[in-house]
């Protein structure tokens, strides 16, 4: 019962992070999955943007349903009753979203990759023009520093390289903090 209770709300918290993130890159809200993402987590989202306002244009209401769901997911988990101390547990779940976050870059990164590969549909092409709208600001910092290789494009390889290092750190540092 824990497990599944457990996979629900990781589900739940991976819809509100990639909200997160089609707001903070600003994708088009007006795109059919950016409707339907908003749609299904506003009855979560609004009750609680009534009462928590957003702060120099920072969603805080967003960011505080992912923040809780982290925390739950943990005290759901095997970290509810381990004794770990509150702060430690909160470091860990900020940590813990961080690696999601690029869990859900890496995923749109090799959406976008494989694509590239692919003549798509014009309603596949919709979908990966949202996904590119989310890498394309990490792709172009990558691209400034990178030399011109031609019809090459590395950046996205490196990008990916970048987030699987950055989330071994993570990783590493949270079980540091966990037992701090």
């Amino acid at each position: 019962m824990k497990a599944l209770l457990t996979s629900l709300l990781t589900l739940i918290l991976y819809g509100f992070l990639l909200r997160l993130l089609f707001e903070v890159h600003r994708v088009d809200y007006y795109h059919p999955i950016s409707q339907g993402l908003a749609k299904l987590t506003n009855p979560l989202y609004l009750p609680i943007r009534r009462f928590v306002p957003s702060w120099r244009g920072v969603d805080v209401p967003l960011l505080l349903i992912v923040l809780i769901l982290q925390l739950l997911i943990q005290f759901a988990g095997p970290l509810g009753n381990s004794g770990v101390s509150v702060i430690g547990l909160g470091l860990f779940a900020v940590l813990q979203l961080c690696v999601m976050a690029l869990n859900l870059y890496l995923i749109c990164l090799v959406l976008v990759v494989v694509a590239s590969w692919l003549q798509l549909s014009p309603g596949a092409e919709s979908v990966v023009g949202l996904l590119r709208s989310v890498t394309s600001p990490i792709l172009m910092r990558i691209r400034a520093i990178l030399p011109d290789t031609g019809m090459f494009d590395f950046s996205p390889m490196v990008a990916m390289i970048g987030i699987l290092v950055t989330q071994s750190l993570l990783r590493q540092l949270s079980v540091t903090v966990l037992y701090w």
